[in-house]
């Protein structure tokens, strides 16, 4: 039997002690003493503790009053202890109606016994009481060992703990997602009725969680908060953050108590489960990082075509999602870094961006009807996208065009550029399919304007020269067909070159290319008449316009 409210007011040790409200909760269990010194501490506290007060923080303050009393009985706390004649004179009217109301013990501490004499008499007797509170502990322990050692995973977890805690448990992530839940067959307010029962929702309204104090990642002990359900009834809710010493946050128990009243007994078992799925959750994710980093260097080795082996390749592949008769095009969505604040980005927030781009590609492609295989790489997702059959296959264009409208909804629009790789002919040549990207997105950052998507098909010509002729070679006809006009921008500063690369990246449009540069469209057509001139060309031979944009992409390709 537990050291309850009615004992506590027959102890010889506290002469002059008296109950002034709530006489029915005299049997309320103690299971520890605290001080409330200010206004804030509810927090802090659990079912079944005492607090001690001098009246200092709420002498003034009726409502403060009021309020106080309804939100320790709400929390449950066994009662309130107020040492009167010191700022109080008598322990205020307000108080008493409302201990009465709620039922919740108030009682007046003699003048002449210290906070600390009471602390001690509660404890000496709590004291005497533990063993069968750590023989609980244990019968809890070794519970969720069992549950670990069998693999049962959280959802084991959660069932452990409601045999337990003899109510319905809820087992969230650190985003407020739900992993793994249990109800209890004597819930009034069944589950599934009023919250989405789906692993990975956020299941718990948003105007609940945000009622949660920020620094809640601190606490060690449950938070107590009143559930607003669709039918208008509430639920008492204890949230127990899960977390592990400079691990931060892996989520949160969330106790529906329904069913049974939690007492301190109940208080150690629901840290004993906060532990469990803390390691639980940390086994996980070790887990996930580890198939990470598998998949990762197997993916970093075939788009660098580092696996030589055709066994290998073709193990590996299967293993890890690819279909070995299919033929496949590497698309990369590239996120910019052109601000400072960008590349000061920390490592959480890098992560976290990386994540949502995969996360969001890979839904993409799932809706779109493309088998796709996702793979964060730096600031930039990789996409290897098996080659649609078929008449009613799906458009890569309207993909692409799709994928870039979803991405511009998470991510500052703008700063983000699609290139769809050429298709391949087979696994082996995935890299150079992803070799070819990376080459021509320099190229695009120039040559295609202010187009967001570019497909690497667009650029046969590009790849032709790169892979086919020697370097000297290209650098050499680039001079003979565009040193004049690279000899007169050196000289003068000027930027004729880039000018005329413009008017042929926008197909003659000179408005658009006069756009693109940031000039006026008669300062453009002064700087394409200044061409014409140092080239001697009118610009109506298309052999002479071919030679042009040859040269233009041989100086790319040269690095001129």
């Amino acid at each position: 039997m537990g050291y309850s409210i009615a004992d506590l007011l027959k102890s010889p040790d506290i002469k002059g002690i008296r109950l002034v409200a709530g006489a029915r909760g005299v049997e309320n269990e103690i299971s520890r003493t605290n001080i409330m010194d200010n206004p804030d501490t509810f927090d802090w506290l659990i079912a079944g503790e005492f607090l001690l007060s001098t009246g200092y923080i709420f002498r003034d303050d009726a409502d403060m009053q009021r309020n106080i009393v309804r939100r320790l009985a709400e929390i449950r706390c066994a009662g309130l202890g107020i040492k009167a004649q010191r700022y109080l004179r008598e322990i205020p009217a307000c108080m008493v109606e409302e201990a009465e109301q709620c039922g919740l013990p108030l009682i007046e501490l003699p003048f002449g016994h210290s906070l600390s004499t009471v602390t001690s008499v509660i404890n000496d007797h709590l004291y005497r009481q533990g063993g069968d509170r750590m023989e609980r502990a244990l019968s809890v322990h070794r519970e969720l060992t069992r549950a670990a050692l069998q693999s049962g995973g959280l959802r084991e977890i959660a069932r452990v703990a409601v045999g337990f805690l003899q109510n319905p448990v809820l087992i969230m992530d650190s985003s407020w997602r739900l992993l793994a839940w249990e109800d209890h067959p004597g819930n009034l307010h069944p589950l599934g009725e009023a919250i989405p029962l789906k692993r990975k929702a956020y299941a718990l309204p948003e105007a609940f969680t945000g009622s949660l104090p920020n620094s809640l990642d601190m606490f060690r002990k449950p938070v107590t908060r009143r559930l607003a359900l669709p039918t208008g009834q509430q639920v008492l809710c204890r949230v127990m953050p899960v977390g592990a010493h400079d691990s931060g946050l892996y989520g949160y128990v969330v106790v529906w108590e329904t069913v049974h009243t939690l007492d301190a007994a109940d208080y150690v078992a629901l840290e004993q489960v906060s532990i469990s799925v803390a390691m639980e959750r940390s086994r996980a994710r070790e887990m996930e990082e580890i198939k990470f980093r598998v998949k990762r260097d197997f993916f970093d080795d075939l788009l660098s075509g580092n696996i030589e082996s055709l066994t290998a390749v073709r193990s590996l592949a299967e293993l890890h999602g690819l279909r070995w008769g299919s033929r496949y095009r590497c698309i990369l969505v590239r996120h910019s870094l052109g601000s400072h604040e960008d590349k000061l980005l920390n490592q959480r927030d890098f992560e976290e961006k990386s994540a949502r781009s995969t996360e969001l590609c890979a839904k993409a492609a799932a809706e779109a009807g493309l088998q796709a295989i996702t793979i964060p790489h730096s600031f930039q997702t990789i996409l290897l996208v098996e080659h649609p059959e078929g008449a009613g296959a799906p458009s890569l264009h309207e993909f692409a065009e799709e994928l870039l409208e979803r991405l511009e909804t998470a991510f500052r629009p703008g700063d983000l550029l699609i290139a769809v790789g050429a298709l391949s002919a087979d696994l082996t040549r995935i890299a150079d399919s992803f070799a070819d990207v990376q080459k021509t997105l320099r190229l695009t950052r120039e040559a295609a304007g202010n187009s967001r998507i570019v497909f690497m098909d667009d650029y046969a010509v590009f790849h032709l020269l790169d892979k086919n002729i020697d370097r000297q070679q290209l650098a050499a006809f680039a001079r003979r067909s565009l040193g004049r006009l690279l000899d007169y921008d050196r000289e003068n500063d000027a930027h004729l070159t880039e000018t005329l690369d413009n008017y042929f990246a926008h197909a003659g449009n000179i408005s658009e290319a006069a756009k693109h540069m940031y000039i006026h469209r008669n300062t453009y057509i002064y700087r394409l008449d200044k061409i014409k001139g140092i080239l001697e060309d009118d610009f109506t031979s298309p052999q002479k316009m071919l030679e042009y944009q040859t040269a233009l992409l041989a100086m790319k390709i040269t690095g001129e």
